[in-house]
């Protein structure tokens, strides 16, 4: 109970409502809000790193930034989709480099993949971060 008591200070859960005797009554998000930060603080986070990340999921989980995340979601998914058709080109490249002169194809394979490559990286770095 005190480590409720504590969170509630600390900011990382609010009660729903308090009674008229001054107790505090949490909702169900509360549990959940509970058992992340149990989760997260068994893999060593720590309370303001936990505080961090539970603010962000608030964040994302608001109506209007879920449906931001939603697109974006199925932005990247589409990205993803194109990329595996990309690798999918470079399968005979690579068969072709295993079988001829590795110098001449060589330079057909490492210019057909830089712009896999590249794409993937782009993709990458705009992808939301992990839920």
């Amino acid at each position: 109970m005190r480590t409720i008591d504590y969170y509630t200070q600390i900011g990382l859960l609010s009660p729903v409502r308090r009674s008229p005797s001054n107790y505090r009554y949490y909702g169900d998000d509360a549990l959940i809000r509970l058992r992340w930060i149990e989760r997260l603080k068994a893999e060593k986070y720590t309370l303001e790193e936990i505080r961090e990340w539970l603010n962000e999921m608030d964040h994302l989980l608001q109506e209007g930034n879920l449906r931001n995340l939603a697109q974006r979601m199925e932005e990247v998914l589409a990205s993803l989709e194109q990329a595996k058709k990309e690798l999918a080109k470079l399968t005979p490249a690579l068969s072709h480099l295993q079988s001829q002169d590795h110098g001449h194809a060589a330079k057909q394979f490492a210019a057909r993949a830089m712009s896999t490559l590249q794409g993937m990286l782009v993709l990458l770095s705009n992808s939301p971060p992990p839920v």
